[in-house]
């Protein structure tokens, strides 16, 4: 009897574990591996108390060990989830485990789409004046180290995200898990500087857009590229927030010149600008129909070899 309590509790009539508990453990992996970067960075700190700062988190050893372990420790923890709680087909978007030239192709891809969708949500308000760009020179070191900022936060957000979160929930019903995770998504922003309720649909539409290029592709990895070039060209590239947080050393710094918030995004960053709410609307519409095309077709040849 006890053992047909939990097995109901805990697993659903298909033997799998129920998704709340995937969720609940896909959020300690993420704050666990938060604390163990932290700490390990903190005794970096002692070591090296004098060593110069680069980036918002502090020196270069500071920085380094920070990002490894943050990165690393999710990626790794999230596997053994995967492995043990998921079957074999849960995996087929979840590419990140691997490492061959199809993952590199994704990864590739998804980097030119998160350049390619940010300068098209930037280059209206360069053009309208609402933002201004002046060149601010730059320390190689700087970018390195922000560069392997973004490849860590790619990869864990994703990895927990659009792997853990969006998966347990697919078994149900896809879209609604792409919607519910793009609503945590935002709810994770929170606490960020400057959050606004445009702020938040503009997270939200972020997540949208990544999951769905995670469907539309096949690949979690594209997303995680897009994640990555999508945060490194708002901050250190051009001087923008991202995410209402600010990063030191950029290459060009861009200040804000219109007064109209819903316009710039305010002090949040172009992510909160109505140029952004368009453009990840229409990109991810774009995604949309592209995946339910190739479901159709899918389909069509499914039922074409009975």
């Amino acid at each position: 009897m006890v053992y047909m309590t939990k097995r109901i509790i805990f697993f659903n009539t298909k033997g799998q574990i129920r998704p709340g508990y995937l969720i609940i453990l896909a959020t300690v992996i993420l704050i666990g591996s938060t604390l163990i970067a932290q700490i390990a960075a903190s005794l970096v700190n002692l070591i090296f108390p004098n060593a110069t700062v680069y980036t918002h988190f502090g020196s270069a050893p500071v920085t380094i060990v920070y990002t490894i372990f943050y990165g690393f420790f999710t990626w790794w923890l999230s596997k053994i989830v995967f492995k043990k709680f998921f079957q074999p087909e849960d995996l087929a978007m979840v590419d990140c485990f691997t490492f061959n030239s199809k993952v590199i192709k994704n990864i590739g891809g998804g980097m030119l789409l998160g350049v390619v969708a940010i300068v098209a949500v930037v280059i209206p308000l360069y053009i309208t004046g609402d933002y201004a760009i002046d060149f601010g020179g730059f320390e190689v070191i700087t970018l390195l180290l922000y560069f392997c900022i973004f490849i860590a936060i790619g990869i864990s957000e994703e990895v927990i995200l659009r792997g853990l979160m969006q998966h347990a929930l697919m078994r149900y019903n896809k879209w609604a898990a792409l919607v519910i995770i793009s609503a945590v998504f935002g709810i994770f922003h929170l606490s960020n500087p400057n959050f606004t309720i445009v702020s938040l649909l503009g997270i939200f539409l972020a997540g949208m857009f990544l999951g769905l290029s995670m469907y539309a592709t096949g690949s979690i990895t594209v997303a995680i590229g897009t994640h990555l070039t999508w945060n490194f060209f708002q901050g250190p590239v051009l001087g923008i927030p991202v995410s209402g947080m600010g990063t030191e050393g950029s290459i060009f710094i861009t200040t804000i010149e219109g007064a109209n918030d819903l316009i710039t995004g305010g002090e949040f960053g172009a992510e909160s600008s109505l140029s952004c709410l368009i453009v990840l609307t229409v990109i991810s519409f774009t995604f949309y129909l592209h995946y339910r095309k190739k479901e159709r077709r899918t389909v069509t040849t499914t039922n074409a070899e009975y």
